[in-house]
């Protein structure tokens, strides 16, 4: 209780005037404004917010991710709507989403997600699915911007539990766009929200993985390439995971643990 009191003290009107001057106006008229200029909007926001959600970040960035000069369908595992904020938080590059349809009624993330130009899936509509990611292939060939989508199809409720297998229909944009495989691995992102503990800091992990390129995936079969992936991504979470165990071993305090935060040095 005590955390979200601690949140609405620090943060509430300041989320409450984005929210009524600016975002409800980008997401209902998107087209009307640059992507850059929406989206610089949304990160500025996010990143004040992440200053008093208390996040201690573990940023990993292979080189060819870090370095990049194209877009990218970014695929990760899903644990918590925190996954889109702090997605946005750590890429200066505009990034969006594909979301499930229900995101779309969510006051402050669905309305986040349109403002970015994100694109929501109706599963129980399979044409406005096709249209859907259809309008994604022709973003990412165009280069208009990276897309995150999380191939699971909902987040894992359980993260010391494996992935729930990824969709192989997920990564056909991608492919049939001829556009990097960005794997993501993250872990700890469960915490933020959860009512269970108001840590002084709360780690949270985003890997980065060496991006799976064109040539590296037109002889492999959609099915082939997301099992693939999936493996990548769970080992990574895997390793994380003892990291993060060994973390809260070494620190049997850590309610009262300040480490240097991520955003001091960006």
């Amino acid at each position: 209780m005590f955390k979200w009191i601690r949140l609405l003290s620090t943060c509430g009107m300041s989320v409450l005037k984005a929210y009524f001057s600016w975002i409800r106006k980008y997401a209902k008229h998107p087209e009307k404004y640059p992507l850059e200029v929406r989206y610089a909007a949304v990160r500025k926001l996010i990143l004040f917010f992440m200053k008093h959600m208390r996040v201690d970040l573990d940023l990993v960035e292979d080189p060819a991710w870090k370095e990049r000069e194209s877009v990218s369908l970014i695929v990760s595992n899903h644990l918590s709507m925190m996954d889109v904020l702090m997605m946005i938080a750590v890429s200066e590059k505009p990034v969006s989403f594909v979301a499930k349809i229900e995101t779309k009624k969510l006051p402050f993330v669905g309305k986040i997600i349109q403002s970015i130009d994100g694109v929501f899936l109706d599963r129980g509509n399979l044409r406005q699915n096709v249209i859907a990611m259809k309008t994604v292939e022709d973003r990412l060939k165009s280069g208009y911007c990276s897309y995150v989508i999380y191939p699971e199809g909902t987040r894992q409720k359980h993260p010391r539990e494996n992935m729930l297998p990824m969709h192989p229909g997920s990564f056909k944009t991608g492919v049939k766009a001829g556009v990097p495989l960005q794997p993501m691995a993250e872990y700890g992102t469960f915490r933020v929200f959860g009512s269970r503990h108001d840590y002084k800091a709360n780690p949270i992990a985003l890997h980065f993985l060496k991006p799976v390129l064109p040539e590296d995936y037109k002889e492999i079969a959609t099915p082939d390439l997301a099992i693939k992936i999936q493996d990548m991504i769970q080992k990574e979470v895997n390793a994380i995971r003892e990291k993060d165990d060994a973390y809260f071993l070494a620190n049997k305090h850590h309610q009262k643990i300040q480490p240097p935060y991520w955003w001091e040095h960006i």
